[in-house]
């Protein structure tokens, strides 16, 4: 099954839906194991690497041992409130292929996003409404959130700033960057990072107020 959040969710809140999934489906009498890889999307090797999302396999036990086929279990998965689909292991060749994912794929091409995004998000609504159709996803809607910073050059330079220097200051405390590493013996170590904790960097305004 793979978990898909919304854009610009963090890992740790990823890293908590992926675990409250696993509890719900361990708790099947069918599951055998669970094995969660939070980060990594689906279709393996050339899985999206975002932290938004979540790859979780399920082992199931013999089917002679239970009562449910992997179908239905597939569709009681989707009623958690987390998007999800399946892969079934005669199509994980498929997924190791860039290029080939589902077996249906529409693509919409043009120079105005705006545009496009509203024609992708009809064109999934009339899938969705196809019978027979499940795990729709509309690519268009998975757009990273995004601040644009613009430096009144003027004003920095009245200051003593630089461009490169500003565009420096917001790289360290946004990006938090690795700065050393601290490994006592007989560990493997911890980063050091620089930046602004999670809640100091919440906000736009809060951007706005940065000191050099």
């Amino acid at each position: 099954m793979n978990i898909e959040d919304a854009p610009g969710t963090t890992l740790e809140v990823t890293d908590a839906a992926a675990r409250r999934v696993e509890q719900q489906i361990l708790a099947w009498p069918e599951a055998k194991t669970v094995f969660s890889s939070v980060g990594v999307g689906a279709a393996g090797l050339f899985a999206p690497r975002e932290a938004r999302f979540a790859r979780i396999d399920v082992q199931l036990v013999d089917r002679s041992e239970r009562r449910r086929t992997s179908s239905e279990l597939t569709e009681t998965a989707r009623l958690l409130g987390i998007r999800a689909s399946r892969s079934d292991r005669d199509s994980l060749v498929q997924s190791f292929v860039p290029g080939i994912g589902p077996p249906i794929q529409f693509r919409i091409e043009g120079d105005q996003p705006a545009v496009l995004a509203s024609l992708a998000n009809q064109m999934a609504e009339i899938v969705r409404n196809v019978p027979g159709t499940a795990d729709v996803h509309n690519g268009a809607a998975a757009a990273q959130p995004e601040l644009v910073v613009h430096i009144d050059r003027q004003r920095a330079a009245d200051v003593g700033l630089t461009p490169a220097s500003v565009a420096g200051l917001l790289r360290t405390e946004l990006a938090a960057p690795t700065v050393s590493t601290f490994r006592p013996a007989g560990t493997t170590g911890w980063d050091l990072t620089v930046g602004l904790s999670p809640g100091e960097r919440a906000a736009i305004e809060q951007v706005a107020e940065l000191r050099s």
